[in-house]
Order: C-alpha cells, then structure tokens, then sequence
C-alpha cells in the first residue's frame, strides 16, 4: 500500500481536531495532552511555529495511517510526536516521517523524546538515521515512567511533574 503525506494548513480546523482526538490515547503516557495540544499545538499551527503532517492510504484520505507533529523554532527543533497506527507499521511512514522532519526542520538531527514504554519500539527508526541518546529523564511527564531525549535536551524546569 502506497501513503501520500499531507502537510495540514491551518485553516483546516476540523482535521485538526480530528487529528487531536485521534491522538488522544495518548494521555496515558503525557496527562496534559489536551492542554498541550489545544494550547501549543493548534495556536502553533496558526503561528507557522508548529506543524502537523497525516499520512493518509493514496485514494483514501478519510483514514489517518499517521501523523507527524514538528516545533520549528530558532531554539528548537523537535519532533513532538511521531505515531503510525498499528495496522500500517512496516510500510515505511515512520521514515517518510523522520525524512520530512529532516527537511522542514532544516536539520539532520531533529530532537526527538520517547516514553520508556515506546522506546524499544522506536529503536529501529532512530538508530537508521542515527539519533543520539543524550539524557533520561526520570517522572518527566508520569512519575515512575522515564522520558528519553534523543538529538538535545528537554528544559527540565517545565517538567509536568514540576509544575504540580
């Protein structure tokens, strides 16, 4: 099966929302992702500071295979989120993913972090493209789940945890 990966403009506010929902289950490993989303996110998206990528199966745009969210600051170059659904894994969109990071981003090395739930799954992707493991951060987002900061560093003063 073929992917066309489709960059979301911000006038498109129902797939945005439809892209957060989608997103939603992951709350158990980020609790404030609906904040995050609604807040940094889509108000990013209107800034051209953040943007969000779907892969979608060619000739059917309605289901969403994946997605891509990259912050594309002076001071940071991060991929924020990078989730293939499970029945399309193995057919390359984490590459085309990581590729199109490479090129918005303007950077070789995009930041990218991982839940010690997911980082056995993610192994194979960074380790093709050679992303350097730099830091863990213990009760990041979750106490007693670590957080893995590949290619820079997290700021650690805006912990969730911290801030509770």
């Amino acid at each position: 099966m073929k992917y066309d990966i489709c960059h979301i403009k911000p006038n498109d506010k129902g797939l945005i929302k439809k892209i957060g929902e989608t997103l939603s289950f992951l709350k158990k490993d980020y609790p404030d992702f609906y904040n995050w989303y609604n807040d940094k996110i889509v108000n990013g998206v209107d800034k051209g500071s953040r943007h969000i990528f779907v892969a979608t199966p060619m000739n059917n745009s309605n289901i969403i295979a994946g997605v891509l969210i990259l912050k594309d600051e002076r001071e940071e170059k991060k991929i924020c989120t990078l989730y293939v659904m499970e029945n399309h894994r193995g057919k390359g969109i984490g590459v085309a993913f990581i590729d199109c990071a490479i090129n918005v981003l303007k950077t070789n090395k995009p930041m990218i972090t991982i839940s010690e739930h997911n980082k056995e799954l993610f192994n194979p992707l960074l380790s093709k493209y050679n992303f350097k493991e730099n830091k863990e951060y213990p009760d990041y987002y979750r106490k007693g789940v670590s957080e893995f900061a590949y290619n820079g560093y997290l700021h650690e003063f805006s912990s969730v945890l911290q801030a509770i």
